[in-house]
């Protein structure tokens, strides 16, 4: 499979020139009309199989170009979150940038960043990993990479997400990866059952998504074998 766009551009022309060639040889080798209306319509149908071809290719050159720009994207703004502090305006209700969350990381395992093997796996917890989300509040979307059975966070980020409120520590919390055309970078959410709602036939874009999952189906995301061994049940 050709792995730039020149490899792309050529082969699109040298799939071209094959029904033109053989149009070119059939109508001027012909005596009559009848003969050169029957090689125009089989050079058309070829030029529609080989258009169609060349439409699956420029369409696996877009996808390849898009991931790159994404990428490059997504440099510039991790530049620009690191000189971010953390606020309680800019990430309420219950969620906050990885960034944030991982000056908590200790062997506690905040944030569904323990290593713990999910069995079984309560009834309570509605959805899976992999499975992608969309927030019910902000709208982004996202795929889940973990979950915990209630929140498991410090109290000091517990307080100053939840403030008074503390009804949803006790429901399952999310690690999600947001889609970048949602949220630039590689944001990370931590949140609460009730703020989330399963969304389908989107397949969220986010150079890190690889590092968790093996591929997309087209409903979900599959899990790779290490996070497949902490949830074996999802």
């Amino acid at each position: 499979m050709p792995e730039n766009r020149r490899q792309y551009v050529q082969l699109v022309l040298i799939l071209l020139a094959v029904p033109t060639q053989y149009f070119l040889a059939q109508w001027y080798g012909a005596n009559n009309n009848s003969i050169r209306i029957g090689n125009l319509h089989q050079m058309m149908d070829a030029t529609k199989e080989t258009f169609a071809q060349a439409k699956t290719l420029m369409l696996r050159l877009w996808y390849h170009f898009t991931g790159v720009a994404i990428f490059r994207i997504d440099l510039k703004t991790r530049e620009k979150l690191k000189a971010k502090s953390f606020s309680t305006s800019t990430f309420p209700n219950g969620e906050n940038v990885a960034k944030e969350m991982f000056k908590y990381r200790s062997d506690k395992g905040y944030f569904a960043q323990s290593t713990a093997t999910r069995s079984p796996r309560p009834k309570t917890v509605k959805f899976r990993v992999g499975q992608v989300i969309k927030h019910n509040k902000f709208g982004y979307r996202g795929v889940i990479i973990g979950w915990d059975i209630h929140c498991k966070a410090p109290t000091n980020w517990i307080n100053a997400i939840y403030g008074q409120d503390k009804s949803s520590l006790d429901m399952p919390h999310y690690l999600i990866l947001a889609d970048v055309r949602d949220r630039p970078g590689n944001h990370m959410t931590y949140v609460a059952q009730d703020k989330i709602s399963s969304f389908t036939n989107v397949h969220i874009i986010n150079p890190k998504v690889w590092d968790y999952f093996e591929f997309y189906d087209g409903a979900q995301f599959h899990t790779r074998p290490a996070a497949h061994q902490m949830y074996p049940h999802d």
